[in-house]
């Protein structure tokens, strides 16, 4: 019976947990510039209850306008970090 798993399964189930996924999720407006993996640049302007879902093989380094703007998510545990409302933090996550 196939449960779901893949039947020639483990390279697939590699590469799934190879990947760091970050979730931001935006409590109040704030503008986001993040570097994946050292080398692809994004940035995003969010409104409150808008979320954003990226994909990396090894890290993020974010620049956040407003650090109270933002709920972080890497791999579906909070990241842990405080900030004032319009206060500008750097984040880095691996």
């Amino acid at each position: 019976v196939n449960n779901g798993n893949p039947v020639e399964g483990q390279n697939v189930a590699t590469e799934v947990s190879a990947a760091k996924k970050l979730m931001i999720s935006c409590l109040e407006r704030t503008w986001v510039s993040v570097v994946i993996d050292d080398n692809e640049k994004k940035e995003f302007m969010l409104n409150p209850e808008e979320i954003v879902i990226l994909n990396a093989r090894s890290n993020y380094d974010l620049l956040i306008g407003n650090a109270a703007g933002v709920k972080l998510i890497l791999d579906g545990k909070d990241v842990e970090f405080t900030g004032m409302s319009g206060e500008v933090k750097r984040v880095k996550l691996s």
